[in-house]
């Protein structure tokens, strides 16, 4: 096997970053998610700078793995930031039902 471009690297460490956020996710894990957070900022303009040539078969596979991590932990994000805000409102005793993603119906 080939050694990886310096584009493939930064997207091998990117997706195994992803795995790490969401297990910090499913955690509620808020020191790591900010650690996590610099470390993929930092990432992803090494990955903005990286030449893009020379993509193989399996590369393509990683990004797409990579992309399918990330929407997994977009939804985790999003799961998370309802629970918060169902918190609030049994604490506060307040609705916020206008506002937010709680009336989306997600199918398929």
């Amino acid at each position: 096997m080939s050694e990886p471009t310096p584009f493939g690297r930064v997207v091998e460490m990117l997706d195994a970053l992803l795995i790490e956020e969401e297990v910090a996710l499913r955690r509620l894990d808020h020191e790591s998610l900010d650690k996590i957070t610099d470390r993929k900022v930092d990432l992803l303009e090494e990955l903005a700078q990286a030449p893009r040539s020379g993509q193989s078969a399996a590369l393509v596979r990683t990004m797409r793995s990579l992309r399918d991590r990330a929407l997994v932990n977009q939804m985790l994000m999003i799961h998370a930031r309802e629970l918060s805000i169902g918190m609030i409102e049994q604490i506060s005793g307040r609705s916020q039902h206008d506002k937010g993603a709680r009336f989306l119906e997600v199918r398929g």
